[in-house]
């Protein structure tokens, strides 16, 4: 390779050794190193958690996609045909019913206060009977 020679003008360039140092004056103090140092570390660690919380996130887009693939319904059908279905079963059974017949003591509307089904206790109200004409008079 040709070296080539310098310029008019131009100045060699120095060797590291060769270099000159700035003076006392502009060299930093013990304090500004270490408030420099404190900023590198600083911008390390800031740039250390960006990068595991964006891997952090990568991963639970991935988790949540991988989920949610996973447990989509698949789709069942089911056919059916017209036609007629003849099965006979025979069997002997013991219908059990525990049940008081009441009369009303007057014509009306029974307006019942429990459901039907349901347990009551002894002497409470299971029903009521509105006489004709008075349906007004409870609304």
């Amino acid at each position: 390779m040709r070296r080539q020679a310098p310029r008019r003008g131009a100045q060699p360039a120095k060797r590291p050794s060769q270099r000159r140092r700035p003076p006392l004056a502009a060299q930093p103090t013990a304090q500004e190193r270490l408030r420099q140092i404190e900023r590198r570390k600083a911008r390390s660690r800031a740039f250390s958690m960006t990068v595991i919380v964006s891997l952090i996130m990568v991963v639970t887009v991935f988790a949540i996609v991988f989920i949610m693939r996973e447990a989509a319904p698949s789709p069942r059908f089911a056919f059916t045909q017209e036609g007629r279905l003849d099965q006979t079963l025979e069997a002997t059974a013991l219908i059990a019913r525990e049940e008081n017949l009441c009369h009303a003591p007057a014509d009306g509307t029974l307006k019942p206060l429990v459901f039907e089904g349901s347990q009551s206790a002894r002497g409470q109200r299971v029903s009521l009977v509105i006489p004709d004409g008075k349906e007004a008079e409870l609304a």
